[in-house]
């Protein structure tokens, strides 16, 4: 026969399992469970503030004696398990806190990772295999077009320190694109044949409206195919998409 009790709060008949069993009194509680938890939960928010200086304060004060506890319970329990399924269950809450932990300590993961990209410097075997399975990764279209996106939305919001940073880069290398403009110009008469309408092509040039780029339909220098330097050869494009397209070829 199943042993009961009235709650002193609800009023209602339970059973002895829907009471907690105080050690301290060798005896059941006078309220149910579900009692006990309205009354505590209507207790921590009146007095949150107290309680939370309180548990500071004990845990401050007893900072031993809780790692070791929480050691223990995390070993017997398989604590790196339960870790991982919660995190699969929560994705986006464990990406906010994470954000904001490495925002706050941001000192402490630029010693992180030099420490550990030292430790793979050191070992030419691990460089390698870290660098054969990026490339695996990165030859993914999924991965391709997750950077590209990634890479956009970060452009988006940090346009100026691109700009920036470009602009020193040119002052810094003022030869280098130079020499990058000469060459080109070098490479697009050897690309331009005899039998090309020159007036034609400096009349598609003239006649570029503000924002556009005047585009080679099949790239001068691209990896299967080489076009020319022809009137038949050159369309309008935005600044945009001509520089999105590249070298590219599109048939």
């Amino acid at each position: 026969m199943q042993q009961t009790k009235n709650c002193s709060m609800c009023k209602k008949t339970k059973s002895l399992l829907e009471f907690w069993f105080r050690k301290d009194q060798n005896n059941y509680r006078a309220n149910c469970k579900e009692c006990c938890s309205k009354g505590r939960k209507k207790y921590y928010k009146k007095n949150k503030k107290k309680l939370l200086i309180w548990h500071k304060k004990y845990r401050l004060d007893n900072k031993d004696k809780i790692n070791k506890q929480q050691k223990k319970y995390y070993y017997e329990k398989d604590g790196a398990k339960q870790r991982r399924i919660w995190r699969s269950k929560n994705l986006l809450r464990e990406r906010k806190t994470a954000k904001k932990y490495r925002l706050n300590n941001p000192e402490k993961f630029t010693n992180y990772n030099k420490k550990r990209w030292q430790k793979i410097l050191n070992n030419p075997e691990l460089h390698k295999e870290i660098n054969r399975k990026k490339k695996i990764q990165n030859s993914k279209l999924e991965r391709k077009i997750k950077q590209q996106k990634a890479f956009k939305k970060h452009f988006k919001k940090n346009r100026e320190y691109y700009k920036l940073k470009n602009k020193k880069h040119y002052n810094d290398n003022k030869i280098y694109y130079h020499l990058k403009t000469i060459n080109r110009k070098k490479y697009i008469i050897q690309r331009t044949p005899k039998w090309a309408n020159l007036e034609k092509i400096k009349q598609i040039y003239l006649k570029r409206k503000k924002g556009y780029h005047v585009d080679h339909i099949v790239p001068l220098q691209a990896k299967n195919v080489s076009g020319l330097h022809v009137e038949n050869n050159l369309q309008y494009l935005t600044a945009k998409q001509n520089i999105s397209k590249g070298n590219k070829f599109f048939e």
